[in-house]
């Protein structure tokens, strides 16, 4: 990971997996067939410092910290419905 400015870190290549929602897109996030789709140079600030201090190193959180961001900017865009947030 390398640093962008107004994010702490930016993904070198795509990842991809499995999750419980329909279809939705946006720029650098997909959907389809329940595979989220997350291209590479995908932006985002990591996991919240409390996790760090809890749960261990930073590298352990940043997949999912990712994953948790990636489906946010589809809810905020309005691409995902809010009502699968609890998910």
């Amino acid at each position: 990971m390398k640093y962008k400015s107004g994010y702490r870190y930016v993904s070198q290549e795509a990842y991809v997996c499995a999750v419980p929602f329909p279809d939705a897109a946006s720029a650098f996030v997909s959907l389809h067939g329940y595979t989220l789709d997350i291209a590479a140079h995908y932006a985002w600030d990591g996991a919240s410092f409390i996790l760090f201090t809890w749960f261990g190193t930073p590298t352990r959180w940043l997949v999912p910290s990712m994953v948790h961001d990636a489906l946010y900017q589809l809810m905020q865009d309005g691409k995902l419905p809010l009502s699968y947030r609890k998910d």
